[in-house]
């Protein structure tokens, strides 16, 4: 009976090890696919890829344009400031960001990773908004204001988060 109770409680014991590796191995896979990717502010999961800054063909329309450049994050559900690179993940602080207001209507977002079917399209602008029109269709209104250094800030959602963009120069 002894034999039958130790060989019982080996398999029990290898089976639970057995079980816990596969359940650190789905975690990390998951954890490597999604982490650092954010959910997008049109409510879908978000498939980044890193992306230069800017194109060739867009240079060209860059020389007239409006910068605004991520300077801080807010995790709105808390209204805690995180970093950037919670947002955006770690290649962030390796690419930086930017929103481009090009003055032929067209914008330019990225920040750290890019997703190439929402970070260009049109725009229009007034005094205290911006309407980001995507690609895809899909349109953001984003608030203009005022921050406390004294330069325009408009905020745009990027799942949980609140990004403030500063316009420079």
């Amino acid at each position: 009976m002894a034999k039958k109770k130790n060989k019982f409680n080996k398999t029990i014991i290898i089976l639970s090890v057995v079980f816990a590796l596969i359940l650190i191995a789905v975690t990390a896979i998951t954890y490597f696919i999604y982490a650092g990717k954010p959910v997008n502010s049109h409510g879908g999961q978000a498939i980044f890829e890193i992306s230069s800054p800017v194109s060739g063909e867009a240079q060209s329309r860059l020389s007239d344009a409006e910068y605004y450049k991520p300077y801080k994050a807010i995790e709105t559900e808390r209204n805690k400031e995180v970093p950037l690179s919670a947002v955006f993940g770690t290649a962030y602080s390796g690419v930086g960001g930017s929103l481009v207001l090009n003055k032929d209507g067209t914008f330019i977002l990225y920040a750290g990773l890019s997703n190439k079917d929402e970070d260009e399209g049109t725009y229009l602008k007034n005094n205290d908004s911006v309407s980001l029109t995507f690609r895809d269709g899909t349109t953001e209104e984003l608030p203009v204001s005022v921050n406390e250094n004294g330069n325009e800030e408009v905020v745009i959602r990027y799942g949980l988060y609140s990004v403030y963009f500063e316009k420079k120069g």
